[in-house]
């Protein structure tokens, strides 16, 4: 029992260790991260944006004719 706890204290101040050192890369990691995220977002936008401005109107594939002949109860 006490060579596990031994073990796991020193797994754990390994860990610390590991977190230490990570930390200023992880930063720079989630920075990158947020970087590419926004550019997504812009390109995104930009796509849509595209597609809106070349959409071009199309005649309605049915109409509705006026005056058919239908007389419609009390007009």
């Amino acid at each position: 029992m006490a060579q596990a706890s031994q073990r796991l204290t020193v797994a754990e101040a390994r860990l610390g260790r590991a977190e230490r050192f990570a930390a200023p890369y992880l930063r720079d990691v989630n920075v990158a991260e947020a970087r590419m995220q926004n550019t997504h977002h812009d390109a995104s936008l930009a796509r849509i944006q595209e597609r809106l401005d070349n959409l071009r109107p199309h005649p309605p594939a049915c109409a509705v004719e006026r005056d058919l002949g239908i007389d419609l109860p009390g007009l």
